[in-house]
């Protein structure tokens, strides 16, 4: 249990980091050059419904138990690490 806990932490510490790139990306709207906004935006749109899958996986992991868990979690490590992925993209690709 104590593990399945700090695996819980840690995804929420994740989503929270999420949303403070996600935030500070949307924030730098203004700095994009004109060509490239719409892709920006898009790029930007994209990591939320990433982050959003994300987060309705971890819903999922807080209300089950059992064999379960660990089927929703594994499902939960490939969207966690496709986020993760994307995330890292995005940002270098609009510094």
């Amino acid at each position: 249990m104590k593990q399945r806990n700090m695996y819980m932490d840690n995804i929420s510490a994740n989503l929270v980091q999420y949303d403070a790139k996600l935030i500070a990306m949307k924030s730098r709207i203004s700095e994009v050059q004109p060509d490239r906004k719409i892709e920006y935006l898009s790029h930007v749109d994209h990591l939320g419904d990433k982050r959003d899958g994300l987060m309705a996986k971890y819903r999922q992991l807080q209300e089950t138990r059992g064999r379960s868990w660990y089927d929703i979690k594994i499902g939960t490590e490939i969207l966690w690490d496709d986020l993760d992925e994307s995330m890292a993209k995005a940002v270098f690709r609009f510094r």
